[in-house]
């Protein structure tokens, strides 16, 4: 009879620990959903959980089928409302693609928006070698529109760029700005080349930050202007050793304090953030052209700013995208940061990325369909 107590106590307690985890679970699934809608100046920590929403979705789908299976049935109706969100927002993530449509032959271009990591510049001992493969990627992949974020220019002729872009790849037309030159000939800022017309051009810069987008109108046909938006907003800043904290965290007076600084450079990210894609989304609804919005958002899909810019805008990726499509692989698990966002009377075909090591960040490739 004590051994059937015990039994019972021990399966009671087991079930108590299951229903409190899975509450726990369900939270940390809300406030990551909740990332899209409550502002990190108001607080982080949504941001924080928005950060691994697709692990706790997938998470929480195994605890969800558990408690079907065990019938606990308050649990099931207090899970069924934020899962059944959140299974919308996966889809942020991951596509099957079955229905997309092949390329039309007429009234499209091909746009690609690549964070180049100033072509490597940095890796001297084969920078021009690295240079040479990004070149040589573009080239073959021919793209009407080519967006690029961390973009170099050397006036020296040391480490060219613009002119094999320009006079080797034949991109006649170009808007670029420079933010940061360094003795007059380094040039690092963010460039949009395209093989058609650009009519308008305006820079958008951020107080106190280095970022900044570009808006260039390009007639990409007779009578046809559409607004495009070259976008580079606040990124982290987390050096290889903060990188190397995070996916190997070990308990010291140093590490912690590692940790604290790691966390306020999120917190400034996230806030600079906010406050460019406000801008952004401005911009956008003053546009009297159809708009394309692309570039490297250093943040999610579950996140305030990509909510804040794709307000009432399609996701190229999740109409015409398959498989995973994380742009940025990075040290603990890969990201999706970069797009491409359009207005209704565009469509977009055969939203790729090109999975390589050419940059910290994989091109993303789409082709836009016009009216």
């Amino acid at each position: 009879m004590n051994s059937e107590k015990r039994k019972s106590l021990l399966r009671r307690f087991i079930a108590f620990l299951f229903k409190l985890m899975a509450f726990f679970s369900i939270s940390a699934l809300l406030l990551s959903i909740s990332a899209r809608f409550i502002p990190p100046g108001l607080s982080i920590i949504p941001s924080l959980f928005g950060l691994i929403f697709p692990y706790l979705f997938w998470f929480n789908l195994l605890v969800f089928i558990l408690l079907i299976i065990k019938k606990y049935k308050r649990l099931i109706f207090i899970f069924i409302l934020p899962f059944v969100w959140s299974c919308f927002l996966i889809t942020d993530y991951y596509q099957f693609g079955f229905f997309n449509e092949k390329v039309p032959e007429q009234k499209t271009f091909k746009l690609m928006t690549f964070n180049v990591r100033l072509f490597n510049l940095y890796s001297w001992k084969n920078n021009l070698e690295w240079r040479d493969s990004i070149m040589n990627f573009i080239q073959e992949e021919n793209p009407d529109v080519l967006c690029l974020q961390e973009y170099y220019e050397n006036t020296k002729g040391d480490f060219e760029t613009f002119n094999i872009l320009t006079k080797e790849l034949g991109y006649q037309y170009h808007h670029r700005y420079f933010p940061v030159i360094v003795k007059k000939f380094q040039r690092f800022g963010i460039a949009t080349f395209s093989r058609f017309p650009i009519v308008g051009k305006e820079q958008i810069l951020f107080d106190k930050s280095s970022n900044m987008t570009l808006r260039s109108d390009i007639e990409v046909d007779s009578g046809v202007v559409i607004r495009v938006f070259n976008n580079h907003l606040e990124s982290i800043r987390l050096s290889a050793e903060d990188l190397n904290y995070v996916s190997d965290v070990k308990v010291a007076e140093k590490e912690i304090e590692r940790g604290k600084g790691i966390i306020s450079r999120l917190r400034r990210a996230y806030r600079e953030r906010q406050s460019q894609a406000l801008i952004i989304a401005e911009k956008i609804s003053e546009s009297i052209y159809p708009v394309l919005v692309c570039g490297d958002f250093n943040d999610v899909p579950v996140s305030y700013c990509y909510g804040t810019i794709s307000n009432n805008l399609n996701d190229a990726f999740i109409e015409s995208g398959s498989g995973s499509g994380s742009t940025y692989p990075g040290k603990v698990h890969s990201f999706r940061i970069d797009y491409i966002l359009y207005s209704d009377s565009l469509k977009s075909y055969n939203t790729h990325t090109y999975k390589s090591e050419l940059s910290d960040h994989y091109p993303l490739i789409s082709y836009i369909g016009y009216k």
